[in-house]
């Protein structure tokens, strides 16, 4: 879709969201996020980040369909991801789950998610229940 000044007006409207990246460093893309947010469930190549992203810790529930790169072109595999979003378009009980799942993922993204967040891990730095990193030095 690109850079559009209203990108809400199109998410909303998506029934799944979709990122077909093959960058390793791909940590936390914003579209997926936004995604999350509108409860869409979304079809992404597993890179990077984005089973942290979608897979919800503890239980293990997704909030999308995760797809391998092409073995031989280490790019997006089209078929692979159309057979997930067809898998969407046919199994409505799944496409609910991840619904829900995504719901409950966007969480861990917006304001307060990040603040508890930091307020976790900067008392575990404080009681000494996590280390620092050793710097250089």
């Amino acid at each position: 879709m690109g850079r559009v000044p209203d990108p809400d007006f199109y998410i909303a409207g998506f029934d799944v969201g979709v990122l077909p990246s093959y960058f390793a460093g791909e940590a936390l893309p914003l579209a997926v996020i936004e995604y999350l947010f509108y409860r869409k469930p979304v079809v992404a190549t597993n890179v990077g980040g984005m089973r942290e992203i979608l897979v919800e810790p503890g239980s293990g529930d997704a909030a999308g369909l995760l797809t391998a790169l092409d073995p031989a072109t280490q790019r997006p595999s089209v078929p692979a991801l159309a057979a997930a979003m067809r898998r969407y378009a046919t199994e409505g009980p799944l496409y609910a789950a991840h619904q829900q799942t995504a719901f409950r993922r966007q969480s861990a993204f917006g304001l307060a998610g990040c603040v508890e967040q930091y307020e976790a891990l900067f008392e575990k730095v404080a009681t000494g229940a996590q280390p620092l990193a050793q710097l250089p030095g």
